[in-house]
């Protein structure tokens, strides 16, 4: 999972670059059939599954992701295919050596630090001028997030408590207008979210379920007083958190750092 090298397998020009998949930006549609709606829904799922396939380590670092067989499984061309893996290249998840094939990255311990700073400063640049019908609505996801924390806390299993850390993420990235911003943050998130579900059988799941519950509950409360600003200041310090607890383990020696 980590490595320590000067070559990483995050580009952070590429991932600057990250914008929302547009027919008219990239053609990146192009091969899904008639229908820009249906094109871009369907890219969209073959990009999420993937996706979630290397977060949730399905695809572990060093998976080789043939296009082929993928193109098969999604019952697409190779054209699409292409897309979305460039994509996840874009956003540091795979990359593609010429005449070798595509592979799930690694990330080097520096870089992984580098990652978790940025995203804590991301953090701080939630909205303060979000209508308040978007504020209603996301307190109002984060009110179901917290419920079913609460709820299944004694049951949750690892993947379905990552699918719950995600939905509570792309929640808040609502309370920022700024798509680039949001853009980056997301790609940030998927590069640690790796690194943090492996971290998991180290940490607890327990524990990190209590520390996301008490988290989610900090952020409600703020949303509750329509707070943006102690929401974003809750998100960056338990993203520092979450961070400190990584560096933890791996002076312990659970998580290689070299």
């Amino acid at each position: 999972m980590f490595r320590r090298s000067s070559a990483s397998g995050v580009n952070f020009p590429d991932i600057l670059s990250c914008q929302p998949d547009t027919i008219e930006g990239h053609g990146i549609l192009t091969g899904f059939g008639s229908g820009a709606g249906k094109a871009y829904t369907r890219f969209q799922t073959i990009y999420e599954t993937l996706r979630e396939r290397i977060c949730l380590l399905d695809f572990a670092p060093g998976h080789r992701l043939r296009e082929d067989d993928l193109a098969e499984e999604f019952q697409v061309s190779r054209t699409p295919m292409r897309r979305v893996i460039a994509r996840l290249e874009s956003e540091g998840l795979v990359q593609s050596i010429q005449s070798v094939g595509t592979f799930v990255t690694e990330i080097d311990f520096d870089t992984l630090r580098q990652i978790y700073e940025l995203r804590a400063e991301l953090a701080i640049l939630l909205g303060q001028d979000i209508e308040p019908a978007v504020q209603a609505e996301v307190r109002d996801e984060i009110t179901r997030i917290l419920a079913t924390a609460e709820r299944e806390s004694a049951s949750i299993g690892t993947r379905d408590f990552a699918r719950l850390n995600r939905d509570a993420f792309q929640a808040l990235l609502r309370l920022n207008r700024n798509e680039v911003a949001n853009n980056i943050a997301e790609a940030l998130y998927n590069q640690s979210a790796r690194v943090w579900i492996h971290s998991i059988p180290e940490i607890g799941l327990a524990r990190e379920v209590e520390l996301f519950r008490q988290e989610i509950s900090e952020v409600l409360r703020a949303l509750e007083h329509g707070d943006i600003r102690s929401v974003s200041l809750v998100r960056a310090a338990h993203i520092r958190q979450s961070w400190q607890r990584i560096v933890a383990l791996s002076r312990e020696g659970h998580i290689p750092d070299g």
